[in-house]
């Protein structure tokens, strides 16, 4: 399981384009792997929760800055940015939540994340059990959705030793 955050500014664009663009490469993804998509705490309104969106990894791939330009304009991340990790699968939560919500004062861990982090393994059940409660047709659709489209040029783990397309 994966945090992925993105500022206001992008959040909306990375959930509806199933694409995200980061300076450096998260290692060890595995495709079809469950990431929570949230939203920096500064752009959240007074009542908003940080994660809206729940999304499946395919892989990711090195990027020029035309490329990431096209996907995310008038943000200068072409200038930034050098690494897109394509999603699939990509859900609006019912019930949208903040970590604190799930697992307390452990959570701050995860505050000072810039872009992405690995859930600790001993979060990843507390979040699955809150998902379960607070979520359940997007736990099934998880549950019964594909673990990974087909798409050429997109690196997971089980990849990895394949080179990614040239810039």
């Amino acid at each position: 399981m994966r945090l992925f955050k993105a500022s206001g500014a992008t959040y909306r664009s990375v959930a509806a384009q199933s694409l995200h663009a980061f300076q450096h490469r998260p290692t060890d993804l595995s495709a079809g792997e469950l990431v929570l998509l949230s939203k920096n705490r500064a752009d959240c309104g007074l009542l908003e929760r940080q994660i809206q969106f729940l999304a499946k990894i395919v892989g990711s791939r090195d990027a020029g800055a035309a490329d990431i330009e096209q996907h995310f304009p008038r943000v200068d991340g072409g200038e930034r940015w050098g690494t897109l990790v394509r999603l699939h699968w990509c859900q609006r939560l019912d019930v949208p939540f903040n970590l604190n919500m799930v697992i307390g004062a452990e959570a701050e861990r995860y505050e000072t994340v810039q872009n992405f982090a690995k859930i600790d393994k001993r979060h990843e059940q507390p979040i699955v059990d809150h998902l379960i409660k607070s979520n359940p047709a997007i736990v099934l659709s998880f549950v019964n959705s594909p673990a990974s489209p087909d798409e050429d040029g997109w690196i997971a783990r089980d990849q990895a030793d394949f080179p990614s397309p040239a810039r």
